[in-house]
């Protein structure tokens, strides 16, 4: 299984890339591709599953999936 990541802002700096391709297993959820990542789950964080937004960190993601990480976006 393979799964793109996305990273923005202050989360592509820590992973110190934009993006990256991780191979999981069967059953893999947003929250075990952060932990593969190293990336500690936060409500902080926003995250989206194929450019749908995920409030769920137990949502599934399948082979050919993109997750995008972001922090918090604030405007002004």
């Amino acid at each position: 299984m393979s799964i793109q990541v996305l990273f923005f802002g202050v989360i592509a700096e820590q992973q110190k890339t934009k993006a990256l391709t991780i191979h999981g297993e069967d059953g893999m959820t947003v929250a075990k591709v952060m932990a593969k990542l190293g990336i500690s789950p936060s409500k902080a964080l926003l995250i989206a599953v194929n450019e749908q937004q995920q409030h769920d960190i137990e949502f599934p993601v399948h082979d050919g999936d993109e997750v995008a990480i972001m922090p918090p976006f604030s405007g002004g």
